[in-house]
């Protein structure tokens, strides 16, 4: 999925393209009163909708017509043609959600006035699934369902739903199982900590490349914001994501950049990426992404930071890979939030500390305590997801509005959302099953039982880009990254600290700061 990363960078992927020229796309449909889907195409392929489709058509006799789109281009197309106000398209599964068109308020199409572009699906999250006794809202993971509900700080007061999301999506860091037993060998524990990694690197860097990646599509800016939150809490994270700044009472102003945890995150990625320190293989700057992944598969790098949908996207040629996801080492400057901080084995006390936390060692650690223990265990419990920006809806002068609903909520059932398992290679959507025994996926393969592992023992989280001056205001959500690849360019050469790097970026958001309250109504 190329464009998962951009969609967490841009604050709003589809309403940046909603200037486009209207135009209305030709379905091919013979039945005028098929349901037509338009759908992005990415590393899920195309399996799971092709059989949704059938599935809908066997309950309601009902023709679906599939209509694929890929890239930017692509998203390009389908927001043009949910604009034209004419499209034949009855369903939309995109990247991410248009909050700000909500927030704006209504739109005219057909000579008629809509409240926004996106029919109201709040019936679809409160209406009970057949034969299942429970809700879609009851099954939806609880941190998707509080992020797609409208609330107080947009036009919407009544908790409505325009956004329904449709896959977990999660990222991390994947490891070559194979070149890792060779290498580093079988037995040794995966690091911990980012010393340890950094550590690790420097030890195996002559016998093969510590990290691959490829420029054109890093995925180093999606994991940026996991450290950040790992050394900020949950609940300071949620506060910047409001526009609070490190005060958390102050709101909108140019304190909402000040958090040290972006900082101690970028000193780490400068220290990874530095191509003077030789982790990264030599070709990943020229690799396209696919040649990169394959690269990896084929054992030329021990890790690759990548999503749940890896292995679903190059099965085709490397479907003996031996992969795993890995717990996310732990930000090492997190200590400093911590009593043993002027500690001279401070590292070695985290590292304690993260054993006691994921169960290996059943006594504390010496040297620490319980608030240490659980400011650990909170940030070694942080793994993020992509499935936020993975969202789809019904445009508000469908004719098919009813039965667009049907699909949706289908999806949501148990036997949904095991057709989309299986046409996806054992990638599930954001909901718990209804039957218990249909969540166990007893044909997992290594690398999805390590995702389901890792997410199992985790509190997922999420880019949070809903906030007005974020969607509406034109900020950048991770304000680092206005640029695709900027932090990385800058610390692969060497020639910019992070301290300066950070002090840049902090004036430049302040800079547009004025501006984007203005744009965003915000007083």
């Amino acid at each position: 999925m190329k464009k998962v990363v951009a969609s967490i960078l841009s604050v709003l992927t589809v309403a940046s393209c909603f200037a486009g020229v209207a135009c209305t796309p030709t379905t091919g449909a013979d039945d005028p009163n098929a349901l037509v889907i338009e759908y992005y195409k990415a590393g899920y392929g195309s399996e799971w909708i092709t059989n949704l489709a059938a599935e809908h058509k066997k309950r309601t006799g009902q023709e679906v017509v599939l209509l694929p789109r890929s890239g930017q281009a692509g998203l390009d197309a389908m927001a043009t043609s949910l604009r034209s106000g004419t499209a034949e398209t009855d369903l939309f599964f995109v990247s991410s959600p248009s909050f700000s068109d909500v927030y704006r308020g209504t739109v005219s199409a057909n000579g008629k006035t809509y409240d926004s572009w996106f029919a109201d699906l709040t019936d679809v999250y409160t209406g009970e699934i057949e034969g299942e006794g429970v809700t879609v809202g009851d099954k939806m993971f609880d941190y998707f369902e509080e992020y797609f509900k409208m609330g107080a700080d947009g036009k919407y007061y009544d908790n409505k739903y325009y956004f329904f999301p449709y896959v977990t999506g999660a990222i991390g860091f994947v490891v070559n199982v194979d070149k890792w037993n060779s290498v580093v060998g079988a037995n040794v524990e995966y690091p911990r900590t980012t010393n340890e990694l950094l550590e690790l690197c420097a030890d195996v860097k002559d016998e093969v490349a510590p990290f691959i990646y490829s420029l054109g599509d890093e995925y180093w800016t999606a994991i940026l914001p996991l450290f950040i939150n790992q050394y900020e809490g949950n609940a300071r994270m949620d506060k910047f994501y409001q526009g609070y700044g490190p005060d958390q009472e102050s709101r909108y102003d140019t304190n909402m950049v000040a958090y040290t945890g972006f900082k101690r995150a970028l000193e780490f990625f400068d220290e990874l990426l530095d191509d003077a320190n030789g982790y990264m293989h030599k070709d990943s700057k020229s690799m396209s992404f696919m040649n990169m992944q394959g690269a990896f598969l084929g054992g030329n790098a021990l890790f690759n930071v990548n999503g749940d949908w890896l292995e679903r996207e190059m099965i085709t040629n490397y479907p003996n890979a031996n992969i795993e996801m890995m717990k996310t080492p732990i930000l090492s400057s997190i200590v400093e939030k911590c009593s043993f901080n002027s500690d001279a084995n401070k590292e070695t006390i985290l590292r304690n500390i993260i054993d006691y936390v994921d169960g290996k060692t059943t006594t504390a650690p010496s040297g620490c305590t319980p608030t240490d223990i659980e400011i650990i265990r909170e940030a070694r419990s942080v793994e993020y997801v992509t499935g936020t920006g993975s969202t789809s809806f019904v445009p508000s002068y469908s004719n098919q509005i009813d039965n667009a609903k049907k699909f949706l909520k289908m999806m949501a059932s148990d036997e949904g959302m095991l057709i989309f398992r299986n046409g996806t290679n054992g990638c599930e959507m954001p909901f718990n099953y209804t039957d218990a025994n249909k969540a166990v996926n007893a044909n997992a393969s290594v690398f999805r039982k390590s995702v389901n592992e890792v997410l199992g023992a985790s509190t997922a989280r999420f880019v949070n880009q809903k906030d007005k001056i974020f969607s509406i205001g034109g900020l950048n959500v991770m304000l680092f990254s206005n640029k695709y690849g900027r932090f990385v360019n800058a610390f692969t050469s060497g020639g910019v600290t992070a301290e300066q790097y950070y002090n840049e970026e902090v004036a430049k958001v302040n800079s547009m700061l004025d501006g984007a309250k203005q744009q965003a109504n915000i007083r």
